[in-house]
């Protein structure tokens, strides 16, 4: 069921930790970060080396100032495709998801060859109105909305960012997990 990270300026994930996350979720992968107050996405890997050579290239560049969401996707709705990978872009920011939302139908469900996921649904659904004021105020309500069970992490053009389900996941030496399939045994 995917993996979200959050990575705090000055954290990067290691090599380990991002082939760990991969093997277990190997539908694609994605990441964003704050430049020059813009957030930026990077997404549409379909395979590791790719992703972790571009993970790689903007960590060492941006990872000392910029918090960073990365995410790994295994399909649970929609298309295995670059359109489903995550970040999502919103309103100045970008969010991430781990959990099953809902299952897209209807119109909402894409095109044949390019059927959504609930992420992508839901992000580009609200696009306008996922602002940080609005999701701090409105936390509890979209949880409700979108099931306890789901996390998403959420980062904005000033690098502030906000967690629906923070306490759901773990913290680790400046990295928030959704789940464990980045962490590395001890």
């Amino acid at each position: 069921m995917c993996v979200a990270l959050l990575t705090l300026a000055g954290k990067a994930i290691s090599n380990d930790a991002l082939y760990r996350g991969w093997t277990s979720n190997p539908h694609g992968g994605g990441f964003a970060y704050v430049k020059d107050g813009e957030v930026v996405i990077e997404k549409g890997f379909l395979d590791y080396n790719s992703f972790q050579k571009a993970y790689a290239k903007a960590s060492d560049l941006y990872a000392a100032d910029s918090p960073f969401l990365v995410h790994m996707r295994i399909r649970t709705s929609g298309a295995t495709n670059a359109n489903n990978c995550h970040p999502f872009p919103i309103r100045n920011g970008a969010l991430i998801h781990n959990g099953i939302m809902f299952t897209p139908t209807g119109k909402r469900a894409g095109e044949p060859g390019d059927l959504k996921s609930d992420t992508r649904v839901f992000a580009e659904s609200l696009y306008n109105i996922l602002n940080l004021e609005h999701i701090k105020k409105e936390a509890n309500g979209i949880r409700q909305a979108i099931g306890f069970g789901n996390k998403i992490a959420f980062l904005y053009n000033d690098k502030s960012y906000f967690i629906l389900g923070e306490s759901s996941g773990t913290w680790d030496q400046g990295i928030w997990h959704s789940n464990d399939s980045c962490r590395l045994r001890k």
